[in-house]
């Protein structure tokens, strides 16, 4: 029994790939709404270098595409190779995680109480998305 809970290991953290990379490109597709953010924060000149360097901490498109093309794969690999593929995914994942969380709080520290409720209520998930799951 052990052997198959292993297995499963697996193929759930490669389902999580699968999961995390259309993440990835719904937040992909996310940045490309961040200039109706922009005019709804009313962001200020003062604030343009913050807003700037958290617009180009998106995901960039051979990041998408990398994370993307290596989670279709994993199913034609050996479960050594899969194991590689998924920590090298994970720790591209990590990155683009680290750089976007970085420019978003340098961002908030410059916004104003107000601009920050806006942005807490234009970037919160889906209702059902990104919570705890609901019984």
């Amino acid at each position: 029994m052990k052997p198959f809970i292993r297995i499963a290991a697996v193929a759930t953290i490669g389902g999580a790939l699968l999961v995390s990379a259309s993440a990835v490109q719904a937040q992909s597709q996310y940045g490309q709404q961040q200039p109706d953010l922009h005019t709804m924060l009313h962001i200020r000149p003062d604030q343009e270098a913050a807003w700037r360097t958290y617009q180009s901490a998106s995901p960039q498109p051979a990041e998408i595409a990398q994370m993307r093309q290596g989670a279709q794969q994993l199913g034609s690999l050996t479960t050594p190779e899969r194991l590689e593929r998924i920590n090298g995914m994970l720790t591209t994942q990590l990155t683009v995680f680290h750089r976007q969380a970085m420019a978003t709080r340098g961002l908030y520290s410059v916004l104003s109480p107000d601009q920050q409720r806006m942005f807490d209520q234009a970037t919160a998930p889906p209702a059902g998305r990104g919570g705890p799951p609901q019984r």
